[in-house]
Formats: structure tokens, C-alpha cells, sequence
């Protein structure tokens, strides 16, 4: 409205005001729907309270606007501006008079613009918003304003003319700010004489976060006051927030209309807020989901003739790690009665790459907003395991539990080994199961409790490594951008050309001198460390590659003198997997350096190939490290994007991510952390 490359124009303005009174919607639907309300209520006498726009004179539209009234405007000039608005009343007004809606009761005018434009920018602006408001009050109507939080202009705003201000708190979709924010913004409407607009959108009809967000909004409008002022909402819309929740069957959702209506009506208290907050589903701190963005196979999603809504938009959506979401969004795969697979029931066959041997953890969400033909599944869900993606065996039944809007599986096991998972079920009485998730994990990074409550410290440092094979002059399998064995990453296909492996051969100089390879990571400080892991992939030994014969741990604080820490062997596998090697010390030992030595099989027709894919090595001294989500050394923007994106559920926390990211020590990772890091990110919060 106010920008200068695009600016309303005249056709804007009247195709505007010709949809705000078109025939069977907008103000003619409100008439009609009033017009039934108040039959019902025997309420002869009852109107509804009506406020029309009034878009914003933008004079960078200048002699290019158009014609209003037969009148060529020039937004460049004053004038015309005014004219422009005067226009815009009188058109509704003229329209709304003629219309002889019975059921209405015309009280104002709304200005759309949410901030003051500063005077260096439009010298005008408050010389027309003045002639507005007494242009409006010469007809007996109110002028109303809603300015977003601390808006420029906001504690001004009577001297604009406004009847009416309303303050937009603007807590509901920023994750860093919580029910304080409310309350502060609504002690200072009350100071200037404004009231408070209540916020919400469809996130809260399905998302624990957001509906409890929204409870705020009312417990805190209820404490300051502002349940006894003018109340105004904003709501998402198609369909609208509050019409979904009045119709839902779900008791949940519905909370949401009846919490509504009785803050409208003035008798909600906060004890009916105390007893609706919900307990946010959580995923398990403790586990690396490891089928996060990995390829799947599912039974078909429903779609009708030229419809797409319900297909798969990447074909990830059951392992994006997104959970929940609105009923008609796209973070659900559409099972349905009429899509089957060939034993009569649905699935998804999650394929993780390669063969682990660490499997413990396993998760199915469901959608448990049961409306538009949407329910649970049976109580019949079943996991599967197999690792040629062809000969399954069945691993788990668990039962179906219920929490924040959602039906789950949750199966622990013992670590099993499978490169396929599989969930099959079947739908109850509804035709739609809606699945969010399903989610294969290992609890603790795969290496058991000893990493439980501490940061693996090489993450993302850098180092050095020899035995790297080279032939005429190139690495056959090169340890690519000398980041490979500390970014955390695993393999993504089951070939060891992936980058996520570096190749170190027995034939090459290093190894042949020395007889061993290394990989020599330098911490960039000393920690005290007690834990070291290496994880390496394996193969049959025909095909000239195997897991290392075992791998032995030095220490150094110089680079130079190397104190031995410990040594793994492998249990070295026949088939295509990722295995794990690791050093426990009973006495941690402090050390900047870290030295992996990976010693070859030295038999006779033994393996050549060694693939490593990660070194770690874990301490429990990581409060300077807080904050620095990725482990590069420094808390920045980048830490402060991942902790975003994780408070808004499109980015898991794996391994020690979770430790760092954790800032206030409370054991969750919320909107708390990501407004510390935030603050640590720009100098003004110092972890103690």
C-alpha cells in the first residue's frame, strides 16, 4: 500500500470495495447470517456492528492512479488524496445505504495501515489522516486503528484523530516471546487508552505449541484488564480459525470457540485457562532420528479426479521431521480405504540407506483431529524389519497412544539391525488415516549411555588424515573438503563412494611405513575427555573391503608428544552397515589433540579398504560450548537459525546438538533457548 515500486491503484480500490459488497458474500453474507442468529436468539432488535477499509493514499502511485468518480487522481497531490479517501467513504457509504441491509449497523472506519509513516517519507500522512477523522466524525461515525506492536506512532495515536486504537501484541508466531509479551503489550494499551487484539490461526487447532500460545492470549488479557475493554481478533481465515474449532468434533479443538465465547462474553476466568493448557507432545531428547529425510515407499495417497491436495509434495513428508499441522496442510500422507496394498493394508517402508546394527527406537504420528472423514488407524500397528528390503520380520505391535491432537506408536527396543523399516496398519471407521511422521532412531548416537549428558567436542573441527589412497596423482575415495569424518553426517546410499565415507587402504605410503592411517583432529582447546567413537563402514571381505582390525586413541596438548588413551576392535559385519568403535576411560584425560590410529588386517587375502565415516570424542566440559549449536567454534546467526528452525519443527536436534542447544540447562530445547542464543549470538546474554 505504502511501497513505492507497487503501489495501489485505482483499479485496486474499486475492485475492492466491489467484492466487500457482492452479492451472497462478505457484508451481504454477514447480513444474512445475522439475520439467523438473531432468530434463533428471538432478538428482534439486534444488529451487527460494522467497520469498512480504507486503503492507504499512496503518493508514489502519482498521475498513473487513476480515475475515481470520474476524476483523474494525482497521488503527488495533496488534493488528491484527500479526494481519494473522502471517495473511498463515500462509495461505501452509498453502497451500504443502498443495499438497505436490515441486520447491520454501520458504526466506522477502519485505517488499514498498520504503522505511522514518518514524516521524511510522507510529509502529508498526518495532515490526511486528520482530515479523515474529521471528515468521518462530521458524519457521526467512528475512526478505528489497530497499529501492530509498538507501532511508530502508537503512543500518538488520539493526536491522529482515532476514536479507537487496538494494539497488536504479535507474540502469537514468534517462538522467542511468550506470555509476558502479552502482558506487557496489554499494560501499555491500557496506559495509552488502547485495547488488545487477540491473535490466532489454524496452527492451534492441531499444534500443542500454538493452541497453548493461544490460552496466553487470553490469561493475560484476563490479568491486565483487557477482558473489560473494547475486544478485537485477528483470525486465519479458509476456513476461518474460529469456525473450524466451533465444528470440530474434537473436544481439544473445539476449547478453542467455547474459551472464545467467554472471553467475549466477560465470564471466562483463568481457572477455565488452567484447565484446558495441554501437554505438548515431545519427540525423545535422547535419540538421533536417523530416517530423517531418508527415501520411502508408501501405499498410495487418495487424490480425486484433477485433484492434487493430498499428494506427496517431495515425497518426504514422513520423514521431514515436520510434525502435525493443520488438517488440510501438506505435512500428511493420505492413507485412504480405497488405496490399499496388496495384503489389504496400508504402509510406508522406510529405506535408511544401509544396514545398521543400532536400531532402538520407533515412531508412527497420526492424525487425532477427527473431522472430514480423517480418524485413527486400528489399533493394529505393526513395525517390521528387514535388510533386503524383501523378506520382513515382524518386530512390534504397540499400542496406540493419544497426546496433543495426535495418535502415536511408540516402540523401544534393544539395538536391532535392518536397513528397511516398515509400519503397516489399517484404517478404523473413518476412510482417512493422515500420517505425519514415521521416524526410525538411535538412542545416544548408537554408542549406548556413556555419551548420555555430554558434547562430542570434535564435531566440525578440523583435522589432518594419512592413508588416504592415491592413484596417478588422484584419491580414489577422498576425504572430501577435509570435513568428512567430523560433520556428523552418515551415509545416505549404500555405496561407499558417498561422500559421507573417506577411503584409507592398507597399500598406501603411510600405512605401509607406519602401519596404521590417522586422523589427527585438533579440538581448538583443551577439554577434558572420557569417551572416543569411530564409525566405519563394512563389507564382505571378497569385495577388498572390511572394518578396520581395530582402532587405538592418542592424546596431546603440543601436536607433537602422543600419550595412548585406549583401543576398540570391531565386530566387522557380512553385510553392507555401519559399525562403531569405542574407547570408555575410567579417568577422563585432558587433551587438545586427538589421534585416531586405524589399523589394517594384515593377513593374507584380508580386506585392503578401511571407510571411515565420523570420529568423535565426547567430554562432559561443554558450558562454553552452549549455544554453539553446529560446534564451529562460535555462537553466531548460524546457531541462532538452527534453534529457530527447531522451535518451529522443521529441524531436528541430533547427538550433542541437543546439549548445546539446551542453553538454560532445564532439559528441554524451547523458545527459551532460542531467545538466549539469540542474545549470546549478539553479545548481549554470556553463559555463566
Amino acid at each position: 500500500h505504502y511501497d513505492s515500486s507497487n503501489p495501489t491503484l485505482a483499479i485496486d480500490w474499486t475492485s475492492y470495495i466491489e467484492d466487500t459488497f457482492d452479492e451472497g458474500v462478505n457484508v451481504d453474507a454477514l447480513n444474512s447470517a445475522f439475520g439467523k442468529a438473531k432468530a434463533k436468539l428471538n432478538a428482534p432488535d439486534k444488529k451487527a456492528g460494522v467497520f469498512f477499509t480504507i486503503l492507504y493514499p499512496n503518493k508514489f502511485a502519482g498521475s498513473r492512479f487513476g480515475s475515481l468518480g470520474g476524476r483523474e487522481v494525482d497521488m503527488s497531490k495533496i488534493e488528491d488524496r484527500k479526494y481519494a479517501v473522502k471517495w473511498m467513504i463515500d462509495e461505501q457509504l452509498r453502497l451500504y445505504t443502498e443495499a438497505g441491509y436490515e441486520n447491520l449497523d454501520l458504526i466506522g472506519f477502519y485505517w488499514l495501515e498498520e504503522f505511522m509513516l514518518r514524516s521524511s517519507t510522507d510529509k502529508d500522512a498526518k495532515e490526511i489522516i486528520t482530515y479523515t477523522a474529521e471528515y468521518l466524525h462530521s458524519l457521526g461515525l467512528k475512526f478505528l486503528w489497530i497499529p501492530y506492536h509498538k507501532a511508530r506512532g502508537y503512543e500518538s495515536w488520539q493526536d491522529y484523530g482515532f476514536d479507537i486504537a487496538c494494539m497488536q501484541p504479535n507474540m502469537y508466531w514468534d517462538l522467542s516471546l511468550g506470555r509476558e509479551r502479552v502482558v506487557s503489550s496489554a499494560k501499555q494499551s491500557r496506559e495509552l487508552g488502547m485495547s488488545v487484539e487477540i491473535e490466532v490461526d489454524h496452527l492451534a487447532l492441531t499444534n500443542g505449541v500454538y493452541y497453548n500460545r493461544y490460552l496466553d492470549y487470553l490469561s493475560g488479557c484476563l490479568e491486565t484488564g483487557a477482558i473489560d475493554s473494547i475486544k478485537m481478533y485477528y483470525q486465519g481465515g479458509k476456513p476461518a480459525t474460529f469456525y473450524s474449532a466451533c465444528v470440530s468434533s474434537n473436544v481439544r479443538t473445539r476449547s478453542i470457540y467455547d474459551l472464545t465465547y467467554k472471553y467475549a462474553k466477560g465470564t471466562l476466568t483463568q481457572q477455565d485457562i488452567e484447565d484446558n493448557y495441554t501437554e505438548v507432545f515431545e519427540l525423545p531428547q535422547e535419540v538421533d532420528w536417523v530416517s530423517l529425510d531418508k527415501e520411502y515407499v508408501a501405499t498410495a495417497p487418495y487424490t480425486s479426479t484433477g485433484d492434487s491436495a493430498y499428494l506427496d509434495n517431495d515425497g518426504k513428508e514422513l520423514t521431514d521431521g515436520v510434525i502435525w499441522g493443520s488438517q488440510l496442510g501438506t505435512e500428511w500422507h493420505a492413507f485412504h480405504s480405497s488405496k490399499r496394498d496388496p495384503d489389504g493394508r496400508m504402509s510406508v517402508t522406510i529405506d535408511l540407506g544401509w544396514v545398521r546394527s543400532d536400531l532402538t527406537n520407533f515412531i508412527a504420528i497420526f492424525n487425532n483431529v477427527n473431522d472430514y472423514g480423517i480418524g485413527n488407524p486400528k489399533n493394529d500397528v505393526k513395525i517390521y524389519i528387514s535388510e533386503d528390503g524383501t523378506n520382513f520380520n515382524l518386530i512390534a505391535q504397540p499400542q496406540l497412544e493419544e497426546s496433543d491432537i495426535i495418535t502415536f506408536v511408540n516402540y523401544e527396543s534393544n539395538a536391532v539391525t535392518a536397513r528397511y523399516v516398515k509400519f503397516s496398519f489399517t484404517n478404523s471407521d473413518a476412510n482417512f488415516v493422515f500420517c505425519s511422521e514415521a521416524l526410525v532412531g538411535v538412542k545416544n548416537g548408537g554408542i549406548g549411555d556413556v555419551t548420555s549428558g555430554k558434547a562430542n567436542v570434535a564435531r566440525g573441527k578440523k583435522y589432518t588424515s594419512e592413508g588416504i589412497y592415491v592413484s596417478n596423482g588422484t584419491a580414489t575415495y577422498p576425504d572430501e573438503n577435509g570435513v568428512t569424518l567430523t560433520d556428523s553426517k552418515l551415509p545416505t546410499t549404500s555405496y561407499f563412494a558417498d561422500a559421507a565415507f573417506a577411503g584409507f587402504n592398507k597399500n598406501s605410503p603411510e600405512v605401509k611405513s607406519k602401519g596404521y592411517a590417522t586422523v589427527s583432529v585438533d579440538l581448538g582447546k583443551t577439554y577434558s575427555l572420557d569417551v572416543f567413537s569411530v564409525t566405519a563402514g563394512s563389507q564382505k571381505l571378497s569385495s577388498g573391503i572390511g572394518a578396520p582390525k581395530g582402532i587405538q586413541v592418542y592424546v596431546s596438548n603440543d601436536n607433537k608428544n602422543w600419550t595412548f588413551a585406549g583401543e576398540a576392535t570391531y565386530k566387522d559385519s557380512s553385510l553392507l552397515t555401519c559399525v562403531d568403535a569405542t574407547v570408555v576411560l575410567t579417568d577422563a584425560i585432558d587433551a587438545r589433540y586427538v589421534q585416531y590410529r586405524v589399523l589394517p588386517h594384515t593377513e593374507s587375502g584380508s580386506a585392503a579398504w578401511m571407510f571411515l565415516c565420523e570420529v568423535s570424542a565426547y567430554s562432559s566440559d561443554f558450558k562454553s560450548e552452549l549455544g554453539d549449536v553446529n560446534a564451529n567454534g562460535e555462537v553466531n546467526s548460524l546457531d541462532y537459525l538452527l534453534l529457530k528452525r527447531a522451535c518451529f519443527n522443521t529441524y531436528l536436534f541430533i547427538g550433542d546438538e541437543r546439549v548445546r542447544a539446551d542453553i538454560n540447562g532445564d532439559g528441554t530445547i524451547n523458545s527459551a533457548d532460542y531467545l538466549l542464543v539469540k542474545r549470546i549470538a549478539f553479545g548481549t546474554y554470556k553463559v555463566s
